[in-house]
């Protein structure tokens, strides 16, 4: 169980850090148009979002190897 955990830590922070590099590199773009501005939009909010949750589950699973002392 201890390996698992690790392994979905290492995929939450992964998975987080490559989400914020997305929402950063999108807001750097100049997207023109309606649906150039609703792209980035949704690629911007959405990548800090999903990324943040990401982190959040990270930190979760940190704290519950902290208390089993893993």
């Amino acid at each position: 169980m201890r390996g698992t955990a690790t392994i979905w830590l290492s995929l939450c922070n992964a998975g987080g850090g490559i989400l914020f590099l997305v929402a950063a590199t999108t807001g750097a773009l100049r997207l023109s148009g309606p649906s150039g501005e609703e792209i980035k939009h949704w690629m911007y909010d959405g990548s800090y979002f999903v990324g943040s949750l990401l982190f959040l589950i990270g930190a979760l699973i940190s704290v519950w190897m902290w208390k089993g002392e893993q």
